[in-house]
């Protein structure tokens, strides 16, 4: 997500391994977010256990070396700074009512329900960052109130 909007959402089968997450980065995010962003845009990661493991973190950070992307790390489960959060939260509050069949039907849903959030929302989230970073700081790392 960027402030231009999803960056591209990609359905993975299973769950997320760091080569599925590196393959994501590697032919879907890192590209498109050039092309919305450009060079030197901020990843931003938890630390979930996808995001750590040695092969990923070589490929990262041999990424920041060339220029094209800043990592920036906050801590797992932090709502505050982790804006997908509050996307998927959206994306939730929207679809909550519908009931799908099949997963098929789920990600058509939340591929259209993605597409209808409006622009606005993420200049709003992305603008609303060093708010919620001073409100962290003085919180003393503790909930704020995003």
């Amino acid at each position: 997500m960027c402030v231009n909007g999803i960056v591209n959402m990609n359905r993975i089968a299973g769950n997320m391994t760091s080569q599925k997450y590196r393959r994501v980065l590697s032919h879907s995010l890192i590209p498109e977010a050039l092309k919305k962003v450009g060079r030197g845009f901020i990843l931003i990661q938890d630390n979930a256990s996808t995001h750590r493991s040695k092969m990923l973190m070589a490929y990262l950070k041999r990424k920041e070396k060339a220029g094209v992307l800043r990592v920036v790390k906050i801590p797992p489960r932090s709502p505050d700074v982790n804006i997908d959060e509050n996307l998927f939260a959206e994306l939730q509050r929207r679809t909550e009512d519908r009931v799908c069949e099949t997963e098929d039907e789920l990600w058509e849903l939340i591929s259209r329900t993605a597409e209808e959030i409006p622009q606005s929302f993420f200049e709003s989230l992305v603008k609303s960052m060093p708010s919620r970073c001073e409100a962290i700081f003085e919180c003393e790392g503790h909930f704020s109130r995003y």
